[in-house]
C-alpha cells in the first residue's frame, strides 16, 4: 500500500474511534458502538487536538466538552501526555482557550509563546482567516474565533469508559483516582514503574499516594524491597461500585497506544513519502518503528524489525495490529480468534494472583487474546482445581448470553446446578457475536492445557 493510501485509512479510522469514544463520554454525536475498556481523558484529549485537525467540527465538538467537563479534569496530566513539541504547543493553545473562557489559576500560560510563522490548525483549508481566534494564534495556530456552544455534557460515570470520572467523583481529580483505575482495570499486580509510566503523575506523587492507599487497606504490595508490585482487591471495589461478575472495565495503557498512534500519523502526513525510493522509504521507516517501539511493545503489540526494504510492510502490520487493539471493529473476527501462528497451537489456561493473594483463571489465546475468566478464589489451589473442572466440563454447560449493566452482551458458561464456572473477558455489541465468542470456548477449552502461574 503506497503511504498515501495507509496515511488516509489510518487518519479515517483513527477520527471514527474518535468520534465514538468521545460520542460516550458527553460529546453531541452518535456513537456506533459501547467501548468495554476505562479511557483515559487526558490521553484521549492530547491525540484528538492533533487527530481533529483533520476535522474541524470534530476539533470543536472537543474543546466545547473540554469548557463543560473543564473540573474533572487534571490539567497536570495533560501536559505530562505530552510527546514532543508539537503536543506541546497544540495543547498550550487548547488550555489558553479554556483560560480565556473561564479563568482558572491551573490554568494559567506556562512557557513562552510561539514565536515564528503561523500555520493553519486545519490541514485543507483554503477559506482566509480575517478573524484568527487569539488564543491559538498567540501560538503560531490560525483558525477562526471559536465560540463555546454549550452543546457538550458530562460523562455517565457508570459506563465502562467513564470509568475514570467515577473514580474522580469518589477520590477526587489526582494521582490515587489513576492508581485505583489502572489496578482495578488491570489482571495483574503492577510495579511503581509500571504505574508511573500509566498513571501521569510524577514517580513521588505515585509513591506518596501508594503508600496511602496502602495505609488505608485498599491497594497491597507483594514481593520485596526494589521487586514490589501493587494490587488491590476488585470484588470488594465491585461491591463498593455496584459493578457485576465480570463487568469490570478492561484496562488499555491509553498514554503508550495513543501516543504510539499520534508519531505515526504525523509521520505519515508526509507528501514526499510517496516519491522515495523504496530503499529511502524503508530507511526512514525503520527511524519511525525505533520510535515508537517502547510504546507499542508496552501494550502488548509486536514492532517488527524486518531488514531491507521490509521495514515498511512491518509498519503496515504495525497498524493493523493497533487498530485491532484499539476495536475499531469491536465484534470483528469473535467468531473465530487466530489460534495458529503463535508460540501455542491451542488456547491455554494460565492462573494468576492478586496481591491480596486471592487467584483467578483466563483462558488465552495463542495471539493473546483473554477469551474467558472464572470468578475470584480464596487460594491458588481452588482456582485450579476449578480450572480443571472447566476444561473437563466445558462441552456440556450452558453458554447463556445477558446483558451488563452497560447495555453490552456478555455470556456465561453456567453448570447443572446453577454454579457460573466461566464468562466472557469482552463485550459485545450483539447478541450473536456473543454466542459466537461462547461456542468457539466451548469448542477449544477441552484441549486447553494448564500453565504456571
Amino acid at each position: 500500500m503506497r503511504p498515501s493510501a495507509l496515511s488516509e485509512r489510518l487518519g479515517a479510522a483513527l477520527r471514527d474511534f474518535a468520534w465514538d469514544e468521545w460520542g460516550q463520554m458527553g460529546v453531541l454525536a452518535a456513537p456506533r458502538r459501547r467501548s468495554p475498556w476505562a479511557q483515559d481523558p487526558e490521553a484521549l484529549l492530547v491525540f484528538t487536538l492533533e487527530i481533529a485537525r483533520d476535522d474541524p467540527r470534530l476539533f470543536d465538538e472537543v474543546m466545547d466538552w473540554m469548557l463543560v467537563n473543564e473540573p474533572q479534569l487534571s490539567v497536570r496530566r495533560l501536559r505530562a501526555m505530552r510527546r514532543d513539541p508539537d503536543d506541546g504547543r497544540l495543547l498550550d493553545a487548547a488550555v489558553a482557550w479554556l483560560a480565556g473562557n473561564r479563568p482558572r489559576v491551573r490554568l494559567a500560560a506556562r512557557g513562552d509563546r510561539f514565536e515564528g510563522p503561523p500555520e493553519l490548525l486545519f490541514r485543507g483549508l483554503s477559506t482566509p482567516i480575517r478573524d484568527p481566534d487569539p488564543a491559538f494564534a498567540a501560538y503560531g495556530f490560525l483558525r477562526p474565533a471559536l465560540e463555546p456552544s454549550g452543546k457538550a455534557g458530562t460523562p455517565d460515570v457508570k459506563a465502562p469508559i467513564n470509568f475514570a470520572f467515577r473514580l474522580r467523583h469518589l477520590l477526587g481529580v489526582s494521582a490515587r483516582a489513576e492508581i485505583v483505575r489502572h489496578l482495578l482495570t488491570a489482571d495483574d499486580p503492577v510495579s511503581l514503574d509500571a504505574l508511573t509510566s500509566s498513571v501521569g503523575f510524577a514517580k513521588r506523587n505515585v509513591q506518596e499516594a501508594l503508600t496511602s492507599l496502602h495505609s488505608a487497606g485498599v491497594v497491597t504490595s507483594l514481593g520485596g524491597r526494589g521487586t514490589q508490585r501493587y494490587g488491590t482487591d476488585p470484588d470488594g471495589w465491585s461491591r463498593l461500585l455496584a459493578i457485576g461478575v465480570g463487568e469490570r472495565p478492561v484496562h488499555r495503557d491509553w498514554r503508550q497506544l495513543l501516543g504510539g498512534a499520534r508519531a505515526i500519523v504525523r509521520w505519515m502526513r508526509d507528501p514526499g513519502l510517496d516519491d522515495l525510493s523504496d530503499y529511502m522509504l524503508a530507511s526512514r521507516t525503520r527511524d519511525l518503528l525505533e520510535e515508537v517501539r517502547g510504546s507499542f511493545e508496552q501494550v502488548g503489540i509486536p514492532v517488527g524489525r524486518t531488514p531491507g526494504a521490509g521495514a515498511w510492510e512491518d509498519l503496515e502490520v504495525l497498524v493493523d495490529g493497533m487498530l485491532r487493539t484499539l476495536d475499531l471493529e469491536p465484534d470483528r473476527d469473535v467468531s473465530r480468534p487466530s489460534l495458529g501462528g503463535g508460540e501455542r497451537s491451542t488456547p491455554f489456561l494460565q492462573l494468576v494472583m492478586d496481591a491480596s493473594g486471592r487467584a483467578r483463571w483466563r483462558l488465552i489465546a495463542d495471539n493473546g487474546r483473554i477469551l474467558a475468566l472464572s470468578e475470584t478464589y480464596e487460594t491458588l489451589t481452588h482456582a485450579r482445581a476449578a480450572a480443571t473442572k472447566f476444561t473437563h466440563e466445558a462441552g456440556s454447560l450452558v453458554y447463556e448470553v445477558h446483558a451488563d449493566s452497560a447495555g453490552l452482551n456478555r455470556w456465561r458458561a453456567r453448570a447443572g446446578n446453577g454454579e457460573i464456572l466461566a464468562f466472557s473477558a469482552d463485550a459485545f455489541t450483539s447478541k450473536a457475536n456473543a454466542r459466537r465468542a461462547a461456542l468457539v470456548v466451548q469448542d477449544v477449552a477441552g484441549s486447553a492445557a494448564l500453565a504456571s502461574p
